[in-house]
């Protein structure tokens, strides 16, 4: 199935090398440096992907501009799967890490900040309890 991502020209360059995909589990991403060539592989990919049986979730499908690619950021992507229209969206979420389209690693900072100032919170009855020696208590960090 996966042969009508190979064939493609299209991509990012990355590290000189054409990147127009990445792929965990059952989770694939197309990376593309236009719309247009967005749009074509995400129709070749959908259209290989029924060859074979298989049906490409649209509503668990999105589309986000990069404004590494575009700096106003005002371009819409009309990608669709089985005729349906992709959402585009601002930013997602991608094996536990959110990217935003401006792609600083600002809200994940603090998203991860944030978990660990939570964490660090629910043992504050373990930091006040005098019953437990100071050595342990750094144990646990």
């Amino acid at each position: 199935m996966l042969d009508a991502l190979e064939g493609f020209h299209g991509g990012a360059k990355i590290g000189g090398l054409v990147i127009n995909n990445l792929r965990f589990a059952d989770d694939i991403d197309l990376i593309t440096d236009n719309a247009k060539d967005l749009e074509d592989l995400t129709e070749r990919l959908d259209k290989t992907s029924r060859s074979y049986g298989m049906e490409i979730s649209a509503e668990k499908s999105k589309t986000m501009v990069t404004m590494v690619t575009n700096d106003k950021n005002t371009q819409t992507i009309s990608a669709k799967v089985n005729g349906e229209q992709l959402e585009q969206v601002h930013s997602f979420k991608y094996l536990g890490s959110t990217i935003p389209e401006d792609v600083s690693s600002e809200t994940e900072i603090n998203n991860r900040i944030g978990m660990a100032t939570s964490a660090l919170a629910r043992l504050q009855k373990i930091w006040v309890a005098k019953n437990i020696s100071m050595a342990n208590k750094i144990n646990l960090i």
